[in-house]
């Protein structure tokens, strides 16, 4: 929207910036912005959301335009009464229209990502990589001859199916529960909000 509108401006001419009511408005907002990205962070670090996480990144974003936009003031004050002048008229929307074009892939890659979520699509790759960091290495001591990994991730939940081949020919129940409660231990220390589910299979 910040991009529509500024280019719409920006094609009828321009407009005379309110330089005084629009330096305290910028000021207010860079630090309002600010707080709520230092607040949502901090929670986003406590619950791993990633709704917050999409909140933390539109203030960034927020303070960071507000905050560019008063650079930018300050420099059309300076200029204003000598040969670059006419430059007030544009500054905001240029400004604008740059820091949105350089934001503009954030939003879209949590919209990917949540979208991905919603279809139970493997998640991204550094998911995935810490738990088979973890896990795989442990075959031998499992008493397998082979694992495998299948990870989904559906909001702040990650479900970790462990498959899994016995080196013999029969496990027993107590046995079977030992290493499914070891390996939902070291998911839940690569991350603390996951379900682990132990498959036994024989591959061909």
């Amino acid at each position: 929207m910040a991009l529509y509108a500024n280019i719409d401006v920006l094609l009828s001419g321009g407009r005379e910036p309110a330089l005084g009511l629009m330096t305290i408005y910028v000021a207010v907002a860079v630090l309002g912005c600010t707080v709520l990205y230092v607040l949502t962070r901090l929670s986003f670090k406590k619950t791993g959301s990633e709704i917050l996480a999409a909140e933390t990144q539109a203030w960034l974003v927020n303070a960071v335009i507000s905050g560019a936009i008063g650079v930018a003031f300050v420099v059309v004050m300076l200029i204003q009464g000598t040969a670059w002048g006419w430059v007030d008229r544009y500054a905001d929307q240029v400004l604008v229209i740059i820091l949105s074009i350089l934001f503009i892939k954030d939003p879209l890659v949590l919209m990917k990502n949540g979208l991905k979520e919603l279809l139970l699509a493997a998640p991204q790759r550094d998911y995935a990589a810490r738990f088979e960091d973890k896990i795989l290495p442990l075959k031998e001591q499992l008493g397998a001859d082979k694992l495998a990994l299948e990870i989904l991730k559906t909001g702040r939940r990650i479900w970790v199916t462990v498959r899994m081949e016995p080196k013999e020919k029969t496990i027993n129940v107590d046995e079977f529960m030992q290493v499914k409660t070891r390996l939902s231990k070291v998911a839940s220390s690569v991350y603390p909000n996951s379900q682990t589910e132990v498959m036994l299979e024989r591959w061909a």
